[in-house]
């Protein structure tokens, strides 16, 4: 049937991560926006551009914003462990000089 219809390049995306939250990502403020859009309009978002109501773009940009959560988590994380490190050598010091 469709012969010239294009492949869209690239993998498959295969299943939803373990930790994705859906309800979580539906109301992020970049998904509010998004169900604002009509269809065939743009949203770019992390250097990429979703289309409303093309393809796989509203999966691709939850999972997007999935992915950017994770990643503010993590960072997150090793912050506040690192802040523990400087308030654990700032009380040693304290002390020694005591």
């Amino acid at each position: 049937k469709n012969k010239n219809k294009k492949k869209m390049p690239g993998p498959k995306m295969g299943a939803r991560p373990a930790d994705f939250d859906e309800k979580l990502v539906r109301e992020s403020p970049t998904f509010k926006k998004w169900e604002r859009l009509t269809d065939g309009y743009k949203l770019r978002y992390a250097c990429r551009d979703f289309i409303k109501g093309h393809g796989d773009d509203e999966e691709r940009l939850m999972r997007r914003i999935m992915i950017a959560r994770r990643n503010n988590l993590r960072d997150h994380e090793i912050l506040k462990q690192a802040r523990a490190q400087v308030e654990i050598a700032e009380n040693n010091n304290t002390n020694n000089n005591g």
